[in-house]
């Protein structure tokens, strides 16, 4: 499940560029979404759309396959509440992912945005980094399963990031606080 970038406090949400782009074959993979004339950076570009659904309906619809490469058009929006672009969804499930990715994503509400994040030329490829959250230490084998294949000279070879699990990330944070009140 991709992840998104929240929109800073009183953000607007600017009117998408108006579908000035296409979906054909891709040399990262399968289908790819192009842009059809120039996108300016920081432009929104299109809401990604689908069906709303659950966490607990994600395992049921798309359980990880152990033993053979992953795929998914679910973008997660906040807990429980996450996006199937494979339901109802539009072009922007077929936004490819990059690790040196031209495209970010915001979230407004319940809704999920894909931005311009640099000046984007007619004719290229949109992608955006899915940073799906692994929740548990990336092996090998893990990063197999989530194969990223964008090619760029900064690939990290998979489409997921690890995050660690909230409760030692915010006892980490407590942990900062304090050691930088100790030193004051």
């Amino acid at each position: 499940m991709a992840t998104k970038k929240k929109a800073a406090s009183g953000t607007k949400v600017a009117a998408p560029v108006g579908l000035s782009i296409e979906v054909r074959q891709s040399s990262i993979h399968g289908r790819g979404v192009f842009a059809t004339r120039t996108i300016p950076e920081g432009a929104t570009i299109i809401e990604y759309t689908g069906e709303l659904i659950t966490d607990d309906e994600i395992e049921v619809r798309y359980p990880e396959n152990m033993k053979g490469l992953n795929h998914t058009f679910v973008f997660g929006v906040r807990d429980e509440v996450n996006i199937d672009g494979g339901v109802g969804g539009n072009e922007s499930r077929f936004i490819n992912h990059s690790c040196d990715a031209n495209c970010d994503s915001f979230d407004k509400g319940d809704k999920i945005f894909i931005r311009a994040a640099a000046r984007i030329k007619t004719g290229e490829e949109l992608t955006y980094d899915y940073s799906i959250e692994a929740g548990e230490p990336l092996t090998p084998d893990l990063m197999r399963r989530w194969p990223c294949v964008c090619g760029t000279k900064f690939c990290r070879g998979t489409v997921l990031v690890h995050e660690p699990p909230k409760k030692k990330k915010a006892a980490k944070k407590k942990a900062g606080k304090k050691a930088k009140k100790r030193r004051s």
